[in-house]
């Protein structure tokens, strides 16, 4: 793989095209495309810059600033977000209980919504391959590590590159990814003995497609 693997490890910020993706497809959903519109201008003229470059890099930061123009509806908006959310991407509702609680507290937890948004593309993979892992930070880095080696001795068997999704096998193991801004970032891995390859590579393309449409664009 000559393209750059992107590890999740540190706190490096997420890609801002998948952010802006997820986050304007859920709130045009719950507040309108005109809502949506008049927010994005509000946050854009408080911040004096792209709002989801504040999403991504300092999220409590932007929620602050939703917290500031919704006042007393912003604890039942990102409750109701947060659930959205994890209906839309089929994602275990344990992964949002604390986000919820805190929301329900009166906490900012800007941290953890970033983190429900990012997880949207990797429970994409676990719909195509159930049982699938999908990877977090110190995971990726795992992942980057296996791939470099296989690479370099040989021992990637098949391999499926989209202008966007790619998947490739390692043995008995499928990794799922994505590439944005040029850089390959791996999302899930599944390990099934008789595991359809190329079935699996070609719908995790075509899902991961419709998710990301609008992160091809680099920022």
């Amino acid at each position: 793989m000559d393209r750059r693997m992107k590890a999740g490890g540190g706190r490096k910020p997420p890609p801002r095209n998948l952010i802006r993706n997820i986050f304007r497809t859920l709130f045009k959903e719950l507040l309108g495309e005109s809502c949506l519109r008049m927010l994005e201008l509000r946050l854009k003229s408080r911040f004096s810059e792209d709002p989801y470059k504040i999403l991504c890099e300092s999220p409590r930061k932007f929620c602050r600033e939703l917290r500031a123009i919704f006042g007393e509806g912003s604890n039942p908006l990102f409750k109701v977000a947060a659930e959205k959310i994890a209906d839309d991407y089929s994602m275990d509702y344990r992964h949002v209980e604390e986000l919820v609680k805190g929301m329900e507290r009166g906490d900012m937890m800007g941290d953890e919504f970033l983190e429900l948004l990012v997880a949207a593309a990797g429970e994409t993979a676990r719909k195509i391959a159930p049982g699938a892992l999908v990877l977090g930070g110190r995971e990726r880095d795992g992942v980057i590590k296996l791939i470099e080696l296989a690479e370099a001795s040989g021992g990637i068997e098949e391999r499926v590159f989209s202008r966007l999704g790619w998947a490739i096998k390692i043995g008995k193991v499928i990794v799922f990814g994505i590439e944005l801004a040029d850089e390959n970032i791996p999302v899930a891995m599944y390990s099934r003995k008789y595991a359809r390859f190329r079935q699996l590579a070609d719908e995790w393309i075509r899902e991961s497609s419709k998710l990301l449409r609008s992160s091809l664009h680099s920022y």
